[in-house]
């Protein structure tokens, strides 16, 4: 599913920077500015809800704010209500299509 996602996103008006888990993507995300972070919930290392717990909390003391994107299909009613306060935080149940990534990613590039 990276490889795809990446692909669908491999656009001009976007620069993709890609992790293989968890742990990988927080190295890159504290020495590198993102708009913009995709995960699963399901990774090795760093499961992705506690990634976000991390970098929720991380940015509101940084003032960090980018959107970050729930691609799972994983996504349980106890996930939804640990981030229904955040606003920061949108979903994407899998199979997510490339249109649907491409319309969520575009339209929080814009916000």
């Amino acid at each position: 599913m990276l490889a795809a996602y990446a692909g669908t996103l491999n656009l001009p008006d976007f620069e993709v920077t890609t992790a293989r888990d968890g742990l990988e993507a927080m190295f890159k995300l504290k020495n590198q500015a993102f708009d913009l972070v995709i995960t699963d919930i399901k990774m090795p290392r760093l499961t992705g809800d506690r990634m976000i717990e991390m970098l929720l909390s991380q940015g509101k003391t940084k003032g960090e704010t980018y959107n970050i994107i729930i691609a799972s299909g994983f996504v349980s009613n106890e996930l939804l209500s640990k981030f229904k306060n955040e606003s920061r935080v949108h979903f994407l149940t899998k199979p997510v299509s490339r249109n649907d990534l491409l319309e969520k990613v575009r339209l929080l590039s814009a916000a």
